[in-house]
This record gives structure tokens, sequence and C-alpha cells, in this order.
């Protein structure tokens, strides 16, 4: 039977089948077609609205709850809850580390007949360890908007609380919302739409980035305003002006710093307001330890590290190995690296300001690498990169990825590529959310060499 114009139909009495790897609970309708239902659990009986739908699959919400999981617990954040931004904080800790846990082995399984999958360890917070955050503006007439956008819209939730960010930043970003909601009138022609904040807890520095289509005409009195209120003379704010069209910067002004420091273990690492730094800062230390502890570094060793950042890997394994060459595109990181080693005291390290994929087509082959380590965003690695890994023969490939279903796509390439797995380890990098952080060691195999 075809699934036609099921948008905005409500389907009653459904039971919920499974809760699948993006944290929604799954209906199946019409020879199995599934409908992935925002807020619900397995074994739940639900009647579910349709909001979007193709060929495979529709997306649907919880109108009414009929029979209630026993897995499901009270959430006082209604808010959070109903952005559907962290759909698994409707399950205990618990609960989240075994589904998380399960999600990987299952995929290893299932992909790769490997069962050494490791459970996923915890992070030190299950609640305020973020140090970043973004929020949406939305501003007509009548009122000013500013929250998440609800999952798969872009309809913005306002919020009361952010429980997933550090305590103090969330003071910050309340302050900040309650000054501009109370400014409306005199900001509606800024056209801002987002908001950045940036927060180290270890020198208690903030960053916060406007990003609008025009300037605003009373800026400095604004910013003036703004950083009075933070009450923190560590704080830092950036006015940026977008080209609509182009989503480029075209105008920018600084009050303060464009850097603000963070610290892992012992280390500090300066990151400027467009450089990646990782978001939970205690787990983000839990794994660098666990690569120092599992690779047993001889230090000999010359090592690539892809995707860098600011260095952050790099630098904190740099003082176990031979040399490390760290590789990242956007500019103002490879500059933040740079610094980073001189403020470490690190100096058997290079930083170059270089798209990953030009330096493995181009430059990999000039070096005698042993090891590569591979910290990509969401989308993964190109197979130019792989090619080149491949051909190249590194012996060890240390890959920390965000997303299970690249990471396997990848790792089929390596290990088509005379590579195999040495160790799967899982880390909750964001709990309440269904996001996984996964490691993966992989090794050349030796009588290929």
């Amino acid at each position: 039977m075809e699934n036609k114009s099921l948008v905005n139909q409500i389907l009653h009495n459904q039971k919920v089948t499974e809760y699948g790897y993006d944290g929604y609970g799954i209906v199946r309708i019409n020879n199995n077609y599934p409908i992935l239902v925002e807020n619900a659990l397995k074994d739940e009986i639900v009647d579910v609205q349709v909001i979007q739908q193709n060929a495979k699959f529709a997306l649907g919400r919880v109108v009414t709850q009929h029979v209630k999981s026993e897995k499901r617990i009270d959430v006082a954040n209604k808010e959070l809850v109903y952005s559907y931004n962290a759909p698994l904080i409707i399950i205990s800790y618990e609960d989240q580390l075994k589904f998380k846990t399960q999600v990987i082995k299952s995929m290893f399984a299932r992909e790769f007949n490997f069962y050494d999958v490791a459970d996923c360890k915890e992070s030190k917070k299950q609640f305020h360890y973020r140090n970043k955050l973004t929020l949406h503006v939305q501003q007509d007439e009548k009122e000013i908007k500013i929250g998440f956008f609800v999952r798969n819209t872009h309809i913005i939730l306002e919020q009361k609380n952010y429980d997933l960010v550090n305590e103090e930043l969330d003071k910050i970003v309340k302050i900040v919302v309650a000054f501009l909601k109370a400014n409306a009138t005199q900001i509606r022609n800024w056209k801002l739409y987002s908001i950045v904040f940036k927060y180290s807890d270890k020198t208690n520095e903030t960053l916060v980035i406007f990003d609008s289509y025009n300037k605003l005409k009373t800026e400095n009195e604004i910013a003036q305003i703004i950083k009075q209120a933070i009450g923190n003379e560590k704080a830092n704010l950036i006015f940026h002006v977008i080209n609509h069209k182009t989503g480029k910067v075209v105008e920018q002004k600084i009050y303060g710093q464009e850097k603000i420091t963070f610290k892992i273990g012992k280390y500090k690492y300066l990151v400027n307001y467009d450089s990646f730094f990782q978001v939970n800062d205690d787990q983000a230390k839990a794994i660098f330890d666990f690569i120092l502890k599992k690779n047993e570094f001889k230090g000999n060793e010359l090592v690539i590290d892809a995707y860098a950042g600011v260095g952050t890997i790099g630098l904190y394994i740099a003082k176990n190995v031979k040399h490390v060459v760290s590789v990242e595109n956007i500019h103002n990181a490879t500059e933040n690296a740079k610094l980073n080693a001189k403020l470490n005291k690190i100096s058997n390290f290079k930083a170059l300001t270089m798209d990953s994929t030009r330096y493995f087509d181009t430059f990999v082959d000039k070096e005698n690498v042993g090891i590569v380590i591979f910290d990509p965003p969401r989308a993964g690695l190109n197979t130019i990169i792989i090619r080149k890994v491949i051909e190249k023969k590194i012996d060890r490939i240390i890959y920390l990825s965000c997303n299970p279903h690249t990471l396997v796509r990848d790792l089929k390439a390596f290990l088509n590529g005379d590579y195999h797995i040495k160790l799967v380890q899982p880390f909750d990098m964001f709990p309440q959310t269904q996001h996984i952080e996964t490691l993966c060691i992989l090794e050349r195999n030796k009588d290929q060499k």
C-alpha cells in the first residue's frame, strides 16, 4: 500500500516498536513503512501527527500518550524536551549509556563482524558540560524570539534555562537574552539572527558573537551595556555584519579580545571566535588521555593531525612522539595552533593552514608518516584522503568520529586497503543527546608491509 499524503494526519493508538539511533521512537505502518517519532520510547502507545514525509520514512510528533514506557523519566525543563535537541533526556543516564553502547556495538557487529566494542565511557558531567551555545533569533514588528530551533524546523522555541551549558555561561546567556528582549524596539532594524556564546571555566573568559544582516547604529553603547551587565572584565563581544547572499562577514567590530583561553589538563589553548574546540572539556581530556594510554607511543613517530583545529590533540600528545604536523583549513585556527605550541613550550610541532584533502593529495608523500589522527566533521573523510593513506602505507590511524554512519563508511574503505580494527571505544561527549563520539584505532596488516 502506498503511503499518500500523511502530512498533518493524526494516526491513533500507534505502538512504538523500536528506539532508533537518532533518538526517535519508531512506529511502523503499511508494509513496514517507518515513522520516526519525537519524544516516544519503545512500547509506548501514542497518537502521532505526521509532520514530514518522503518515500523512505516520515517524521512525526506525539499528540497524545496513552501508554508510558517504564523507562521514561520526568523532566523539569519542558522547553528543552520539546525543542527535541536533547532527545535522550527522557531516559535515565544509565539507559543513555546503554543505548549509545548498543548503537555502536550493533553497527560494528553488522558491518564488520567485530564484537570487541567497549562500553560507552560516561561523561564526568551529565548536565552543564557545554562550553559553547548557539541561539537563533527571529524578530517582527510585535516581538523578538531568542532560543533553539525545534528539531527539523526553523521554528524557535524560547528556553527558560540552559541546562546543558556551564552554570556560569547559563547566567551570562540569560543576561544577554533578557537585555535584548527588553530592548527589542531599539534593535529591530539590526536584523540579528544568531548569537554564539563561548565560555572557559578555567580562565573565566567569555566570548559572545552577534551575527546580523545590518549594522546596529547604537552598537558601541549596546556593547558597553552588555559587558557591564555580564559583570565580567574578561567578557569579550564581537559584532558581525553578514552578507545575506554570500554568508560572509562584511564588517567586524571587536570589543575586547577575539580569542579566549581554554585548558585541557595541563595544556592551554587559545581559541578564536571561528576556531573549532571540543564542547565538553572534561570528556575531551578523558579521550586524549585514553589516546596516550592505548597507543603507547615510542617517541620516534611522525604524526599528522588532520582537521586539527587549534592543535588540540596534536599538542596534547606532542611530547610523547618525535614530531607532529597539524593540518587545518581555517586560518585563525592554525594561527591559534602556532601560538598554542609556544604557549605550552612545545617545539616539535608544525601547523599548516591547508585543506586536509590538498595536504594528503600533494604533500603527504614527502613525509615519513607513521601515524595519522583524524577528527573530521560529521561528513567524515573523502576518498582522496583515504586512498593516499592506504597508498602511503601509514602504520596506524587514530580516528575520532562524531558520526557513526560516516565512520563505518570510511572504515570499510580502510579495511579494504589492508587495515584492521584494533580498538573501538565510544565516549559520551554529548549527554542527553543522541550524538556519540567514537574512537577507533586501525593498524596495517603486518603481512602486507
